[in-house]
């Protein structure tokens, strides 16, 4: 359906021109959120951010205008904004990190041998 058509419905109809949309951009929305924060968030988050968009357009829709960009654009400029400020957010907090938590501890494999390291330094200052 084409952008016009699919606005005189969410005017005349908001439920089914809203199912139309999402049946019709809920792929694209999804995969521009994904690409951005799929590193960060699990596909739970991402669906939430989703439904966020498409909601965040239906409240804008007094904003949009048609001769500026198409349905499609707009929709992707509002997924990439938000996935942007989720991904900010998780990028803020990643080096807050409480040490009394006990699920925090990493275990960091330690491939050098510190005493194995100190007799090779001494073995070197002899031979020299």
């Amino acid at each position: 359906m084409d952008d016009v058509k699919l606005l005189e419905l969410i005017e005349t109809n908001a439920n089914e021109g809203m199912k139309q949309l999402i049946n019709q951009y809920s792929g694209i929305v999804y995969t521009v959120i994904k690409n951005r924060i799929g590193s960060v968030c699990g596909s739970l988050e991402i669906e939430d951010l989703t439904a966020d968009v498409f909601s965040e357009f239906y409240i804008s829709l007094k904003n949009y205008n048609c001769e500026k960009s198409s349905i499609k654009s707009y929709l992707c400029a509002i997924a990439n904004h938000r996935a942007t400020d989720v991904y900010n957010r998780y990028a803020r907090n990643l080096g807050d990190v409480s040490l009394d938590d006990e699920n925090v501890w990493i275990q960091i494999k330690d491939e050098k041998n510190v005493e194995k390291d100190i007799m090779s330094k001494e073995q070197q200052k002899e031979i020299l």
